[in-house]
């Protein structure tokens, strides 16, 4: 096959040139005389990700560069391509498994040890710390545009959800108020439970020099999302029918009930720059690498607290009808009052992030990867601490964990 140009005379048959591109065919034992440097001036084919001058394809046995067994005249985009129309770029994903900073159990249940009339409720049934959560971790590089000496990458981590919880066991409610009728209706049963949710998602554009020494230092932008929220509830549920009530009633219906919930919502937006470097560390052969990135960056924290309270009531009444031949008629009347407000707030804050990744090589186009993580964030507010109100005053926060996924390059 010929592409704009007839083939030379002078050439031998597995060479072909056009005005816009030149490509050659060598045998396999062409590459590994190239490979020892000796006598030859054919690069070695290197499994690594800087060292291909992707200007050339090297078709050896029918593979093309990306050791995917193809026609060497495939067109379409991307670097393994004949005429590269695509971009140059890599996808990494890794599903991630981190713990963060725990909280204080212990002052949370000496701050909700009590029920609505503010009598001690005991021991709680559960009483469970933040656990290790899943989240996921995308990173894509290209070179936007090409030949510039650059190349740009959009990255995104996140863990959607961390839970710790006390929750308290179900007691009989004494309902304050005038005297009981005669029988008197069954306590209502209350229990009450907190739960402090947090997560954080981040988004960020870099810029690295396209280079090809080992250290390699980048540039880009960032937004830090961390969300931290407590809801302390207290629900009274009915244990049995009023005197007097309809046979149909089922037996948790008429009865007087009181619930009430307690929101903090704590929402940190980190919006900054920040500064990073990627090393490969080391390499054993063509196939195993070990890798790893640091960065550091300054934010601007507008973080929003909102707090609300909501009281709820319940109160059913058995109404005798008139004749009272006619069955009695339960009447259910149901009361709310909220009570709400919001603060906004702007702090200075810091982030640096940390990562060791093992890479495996399974052909040129894709690679499997696992390593460590640490991320450290600095000048955030936590709905811990404005819910005991202890401090005022921004916190630190610690996430580690692990992550293992795949990297394919085109």
């Amino acid at each position: 096959m010929l592409i704009g140009s007839e083939l030379q005379a002078d050439q031998p048959d597995n060479y072909w040139s056009s005005e816009s591109n030149t490509q050659k065919f060598f045998s396999p034992s062409d590459l590994a005389t190239a490979e020892s440097g000796e006598g030859s001036s054919v690069a070695p084919l290197d499994f690594g990700n800087t060292s291909i001058d992707w200007g050339s394809e090297v078709i050896v046995a029918g593979y093309s560069e990306c050791n995917c067994r193809n026609s060497s005249f495939r067109t379409g985009p991307g670097q393994c391509d004949t005429w590269r129309v695509g971009p140059i770029w890599s996808v990494a994903v890794d599903g991630m498994v981190m713990s963060r900073t725990h909280t204080d159990l212990a002052a949370l249940e000496a701050a909700t040890d009590e029920n609505l009339n503010g009598d001690p409720i005991g021991p709680p049934d559960l009483l469970q710390q933040f656990n290790p959560s899943a989240g996921a971790r995308i990173f894509v590089t290209s070179q936007l545009p090409r030949n510039v000496g650059y190349q740009v990458q959009f990255g995104y981590e996140g863990i959607p959800r961390w839970d710790a919880a006390i929750i308290y066991p179900a007691d009989p409610a004494v309902v304050p108020g005038p005297p009981p009728p005669d029988p008197p209706p069954p306590d209502p049963l209350e229990r009450r439970t907190v739960y402090y949710r947090s997560s954080w998602h981040s988004a960020e554009f870099n810029i690295l020099p396209k280079s090809t020494p080992v250290w390699r230092p980048y540039a880009g932008i960032r937004f830090i999302r961390l969300a931290d929220n407590i809801d302390d509830r207290i629900q009274q549920t009915a244990s049995g029918p009023l005197p007097g009530a309809p046979p149909d009633v089922p037996s948790g219906g008429p009865s007087d009930t009181t619930d009430q919930d307690h929101w903090l919502d704590i929402h940190n937006n980190l919006i900054g720059c920040q500064l990073g470097i990627r090393r490969d560390l080391w390499r054993l052969g063509r196939r195993f690498s070990l890798e790893g990135f640091v960065n550091f960056g300054c934010y601007c924290n507008l973080a929003k607290q909102t707090e609300s309270t909501t009281t709820t009531t319940t109160e059913t009444v058995i109404i005798d009808p008139i004749p009272p031949a006619v069955e009695p008629v339960v009447e259910t009347n149901i009361s709310s009052a909220t009570s709400r407000y919001s603060v906004n707030r702007t702090e200075f804050a810091t982030a640096a992030e940390g990562s060791l990744t093992a890479v495996f090589r399974l052909n040129r186009c894709w690679s499997m990867r696992g390593g460590y993580q640490l991320f450290w964030l600095n000048g955030v507010f936590l709905a811990d601490d404005a819910f005991l109100k202890t401090t005022t005053r921004s916190e630190s926060l610690v996430s580690q964990g692990w992550h293992v996924g795949l990297e394919h390059r085109r």
